[in-house]
């Protein structure tokens, strides 16, 4: 039988601070009586390997609605932490880029609009968002996005090249 150590159980909140067995979610639910959904935690494994676990504990009670213990799942939703906070990066590096960054959906409306955009095109994020690209393209233009947008339909890439654009003005 392995004995658990009290201050150390291999659990961490997701700050990385150590979680006393007496603090762990489990423990608190048989303690109080309290269910506790979708709580998040860090598992270390026997391997050393970490991983993060959204936890469901549910509270169960004999006939006589006493307490005698606890159902505990995890989930491991390492991938989708990894993946939101790998996306959260990459949305901060687009939003503090110096260079304007649109993005557009193949029908040729703006998904997305960084602040540079908003400095070089005089339109706010929330005015160009939703609009068509011909927002800021000049009517004798209008063919080189058509262009685009069949390369980009066929999966090729836009090496960059030089244009006119239109300020809100």
């Amino acid at each position: 039988q392995q004995q658990i150590d009290e201050e150390n159980n291999g659990s961490q909140a997701l700050d990385g601070t150590e979680i006393p067995l007496s603090e762990c979610p489990m423990a608190l639910a048989v303690k109080t009586g309290k269910p506790f959904h979708d709580a998040e935690v860090v598992i270390e494994r026997p391997d050393g390997s970490r991983i993060i676990a959204r936890v469901n504990i549910d509270c169960l009670y004999d006939e006589h609605g006493r307490l005698y213990g606890a159902i505990n799942a995890f989930q491991d939703i390492t991938d989708s932490k990894n993946a939101e906070q790998a996306s959260r990066h990459l949305a901060a590096l687009v939003e503090s880029s110096d260079d304007a960054i649109i993005s557009k959906s193949l029908d040729g409306v703006i998904q997305s609009w960084n602040a540079a955009a908003e400095r070089l095109f005089g339109y706010l994020a929330d005015q160009a968002i939703g609009r068509h690209i011909s927002l800021i393209i000049p009517a004798d233009r209008i063919a080189e996005e058509d262009h685009i947008i069949s390369c980009l339909r066929a999966g090729q890439r836009i090496e960059h090249f030089e244009t006119e654009r239109l300020h809100a003005d």
